[in-house]
């Protein structure tokens, strides 16, 4: 009885570590912003294989800052 307890347990653990091995990747650009809703687009392609319950975890990938234009500080001209 043990022997199948301890069988039962650790086909539970490497089940639970399979499923985040199978996670899928897709990004996408943020388009809307609006309280705590972010809108997100992405692919068609991708899209197809998202339904309704299933869960995501966000990673936010900062832009770049832009340089600001020539011209536009105090020592132009110097």
């Amino acid at each position: 009885m043990k022997k199948t307890l301890y069988m039962l347990g650790a086909l539970a653990l490497v089940t639970s570590l399979a499923t985040t091995v199978l996670a899928q990747g897709i990004s996408g650009t943020v388009t809307k912003v609006r309280g705590d809703k972010v809108t997100i687009e992405v692919s068609r392609q991708e899209a197809a294989d998202i339904s309704v319950g299933d869960q995501a975890t966000l990673t936010i990938t900062p832009k770049a800052a832009q340089a600001p234009a020539a011209g536009n500080d105090m020592l132009t001209g110097c």
